[in-house]
């Protein structure tokens, strides 16, 4: 697996900032916190992600609205949700619930073969 480089992220080139992408932030957010099956990382684990994770966290309806925001921003015609690869690694459609330091805009994925794009929502 080739191991992506660090570098600085630049907002409008490799994330963006969309608000009211989602109407109704407020009960996605509290009906995901209600989930009671969640799958620790670090530092309760030796994930290289933090905090925990549930999968399944948005409607068909509202991952269609999130897809379509991210595909005007990118100018793509279709998003590939990932497979399931030899490592067993996906993250399409999680939920994951970290500390104040790790909401930020960083690489969500080692490997680019892993995931051509990632979009993170914050509820």
């Amino acid at each position: 697996m080739s191991i992506l480089p660090f570098r600085e992220l630049k907002s409008g080139t490799d994330y963006w900032v969309e608000d009211h992408v989602l109407p109704n932030a407020l009960e996605i957010a509290q009906r995901c916190i209600s989930i009671p099956t969640w799958t620790l990382g670090s530092p309760w684990r030796a994930e290289p992600w933090p905090g925990m994770r549930a999968p399944n966290a948005l409607t068909t309806e509202e991952l269609a609205q999130i897809e379509r925001c991210v595909k005007t921003r990118l100018g793509i015609s279709a998003i590939r949700p990932q497979n399931h690869n030899d490592m067993g690694l996906s993250g399409h459609n999680h939920i994951q619930i970290v500390g104040g330091s790790e909401g930020v805009a960083r690489p969500h994925v080692d490997s680019a073969s892993i995931c051509d794009y990632a979009a993170v929502l914050f509820l």
